[in-house]
């Protein structure tokens, strides 16, 4: 089996492809998609109850396993709103018994005080997590996943604590680059120094279990 990817923003076969607000779905092109409001919509004018009917529209696809991408980002406007819309896809996550992937730029103390907040039963991914050690292992010891992918290309701080995560908390993505899921792989094994396929079976596991697969 090929390495499946958590997070993708490019529509293909054995990942898992974000659908936004206003998204086309090629479900004949895809295995599976997460939908969710993304914290950046607050750039544009748009009607809260149209968002939230996008989302209802499209929650009874098969092919549906994860809300989000959503969460909150304070370098963009509007930041109550963002929390607004959040908390409703959070409600809505629980609802459907669906996991969340999280995008979350100096926003992660008001994100788990959210998360906290709530009967949360299911799972949630920090994608492309970038914080500090400290930032990383409050996710972790929250009971949350963290996501590796693009930020292994580059001099970033996951780098210096990767190999001190578990490893049955990371899930593995491309999110909105053209990099190559089994480049990230081949990265992540010289970096942590075990063999391709070990990681590659142990990172599958990972994604059936975060998606209730």
């Amino acid at each position: 089996m090929s390495i499946l990817d958590a997070h993708t923003h490019s529509v293909k076969p054995k990942s898992v492809v974000s659908v936004g607000y206003g998204d086309s779905l090629k479900l004949d092109e895809i295995d599976y998609f997460s939908v969710g409001v993304h914290p950046w919509i607050f750039t544009q004018s748009i009607d809260l109850k149209d968002v939230l009917t996008f989302i209802e529209n499209i929650s009874f696809e098969r092919k549906l396993v994860a809300i989000g991408e959503t969460g909150l980002d304070k370098l963009f406007p509007q930041f109550e709103n963002q929390k607004l819309i959040f908390n409703l896809q959070i409600n809505l996550s629980i609802e459907m018994d669906l996991p969340v992937i999280i995008h979350s730029v100096k926003s992660q103390n008001e994100i788990l005080k959210i998360l906290k907040s709530k009967n949360l039963k299911n799972s949630i991914l920090f994608h492309g997590f970038n914080g500090s050690k400290q930032e990383a292992f409050e996710i972790l010891n929250n009971g949350h996943y963290i996501g590796v992918g693009p930020q292994l290309l580059k001099n970033m701080r996951v780098n210096t604590y990767l190999s001190e995560i578990p490893l049955d908390r990371i899930l593995i993505e491309t999110d909105d680059t053209n990099t190559q899921v089994d480049k990230i792989l081949h990265l992540m094994s010289l970096k942590l120094e075990k063999p391709k396929d070990f990681l590659k079976d142990h990172l599958n596991k990972n994604f059936f279990n975060f998606f209730n697969l």
